[in-house]
């Protein structure tokens, strides 16, 4: 891959919505994609997507260079852990019920900036919730560099990396798999000259 780009799709994929990523995709077939899927602050609330996320999801899944990732947020670890793992299940249940609607993965959104015990072991079931799911095609956890929609500025996050190095790999994506941090400001390059930015 030449190189790799974090698509927020927080946006309702009426028609044409998503188009933009779709051709990119296809036209920068050596670029790894990582769409976050965000029905409603989550997977929503029925148990599948409706027919407009469930046909976009199955585009970006036809894709190989698309990795599709359930967002979910974890209010810093402030919210309710059960909800959460609720919200990977029914994530997990896309695949379950139709490979094709199969999300790679979560998105973990709004981690802490400080580190803590409480917030290691918080994101650490969420993370053997994440492996331990069959309806998640790699089990890929994606925990966000930047914080985005939060109003704040953008920069790395550190509340996963504790003083004891054992518990950084339960709540970070495989090695293969993980882009390095980029600087602040938020900006995500990749060749050829494609940029994703929030500000």
């Amino acid at each position: 891959m030449d190189g790799s780009v974090i698509v927020p799709l927080y946006v309702y994929p009426s028609m044409g919505a998503w188009d933009p990523v779709y051709d990119m995709a296809a036209l920068y077939p050596r670029v790894q994609f990582t769409a976050i899927v965000n029905v409603h602050n989550g997977p929503g609330e029925g148990a599948l997507p409706n027919p407009e996320y469930s046909h976009a999801i199955e585009t970006l899944n036809s894709f190989n260079n698309v990795r599709t990732v359930g967002y979910v947020s974890t209010t810093w670890c402030a919210r309710n852990l059960n909800s959460v793992l609720d919200e990977i299940a029914a994530y997990s249940f896309w695949g379950e019920y139709r490979d094709s609607l199969a999300v790679d993965g979560i998105f973990v959104d709004e981690t802490p900036t400080q580190y803590s015990p409480e917030s290691v072991s918080y994101l650490h079931t969420i993370a053997q919730a994440v492996h331990g799911s069959n309806g998640l095609k790699e089990g890929f956890i994606g925990r966000s560099s930047f914080h985005f929609g939060t109003g704040g500025v953008f920069g790395p996050t550190r509340a996963c990396t504790p003083p004891n190095p054992v518990a950084l790999p339960l709540v970070v994506p495989p090695p293969k798999a993980q882009p390095p941090d980029p600087p602040a400001p938020a900006l995500v390059y990749c060749k050829p000259a494609i940029a994703c930015a929030r500000g």
